[in-house]
């Protein structure tokens, strides 16, 4: 079956962070582009003639609605084309080629199990997906622990993140209130989630099915 590609438009562009950007497309077109949380889109973008530095893929960080809207948070690299077209180039009414979905780390069909997700900066985004879809669908879970290393200028990002996908209640300026069962850990730094992915899996070695994907 051939490739299919798509085309979005740009419609909206948030400042995160001084170094991390939402960007909000509308897909052309009446064909509803449908998507598990989780999944990615690769875009072909125009920064080179060499398909292995054109095509970039990134995760799509809202869920799907049949709204043909798709959000991604991406962070800039001083080292990546791909960043450095979108925080130069790409403006509102710019025009995407992209194709997909892909990707196979979604949400499992049994969450009776405590589920565990690690990250990194801008790594949060298909959990951000798929926790807005559990708590959107009122589906029923045992537990979510989102564990992400941070350095300073990353952890407004995350902080914002979950702020609109949760619509958790800001207390007192610095505390944060979760659902009961979703329980986030910002750790500075990834030798610290090895530290503590280490205890865990000590203290509750039945409790693991290790999974991984693009994040």
């Amino acid at each position: 079956m051939p490739t299919r590609w798509y085309q979005g438009t740009v419609i909206n562009i948030e400042s995160l962070s001084t170094t991390t950007r939402q960007f909000t497309l509308s897909v052309d077109g009446d064909t509803i582009f449908d998507f598990k949380p989780g999944q990615f889109v690769t875009m072909d973008l125009p920064v080179s003639e060499k398909r292995l530095y054109r095509w970039r893929s990134y995760s799509i960080a809202n869920t799907p609605n049949n709204n043909n809207i798709l959000q991604f948070c991406i962070v800039r690299s001083s080292e990546g084309l791909g960043t450095k077209y979108f925080f130069e180039d790409v403006t509102i009414g710019s025009v995407l080629k992209f194709k997909g979905p892909d990707g196979g780390f979604t949400l499992p069909d049994d969450l009776s199990r405590e589920i565990i997700m690690i990250c990194t900066c801008t790594g949060v985004a298909p959990f951000r997906s798929m926790i807005r879809q559990v708590i959107d669908k009122k589906m029923t879970f045992k537990k979510y622990t989102l564990s992400s290393a941070l350095d300073i200028r990353t952890a407004y990002y995350i902080w914002t993140s979950f702020q609109k996908s949760l619509l958790l209640t800001r207390i007192s300026g610095i505390l944060w209130r979760y659902p009961e069962n979703i329980q986030p850990h910002f750790i500075m730094g990834m030798f610290m989630i090895y530290i503590w992915m280490s205890i865990k899996m000590y203290t509750k070695p039945d409790s693991f099915i290790s999974a991984g994907g693009r994040i």
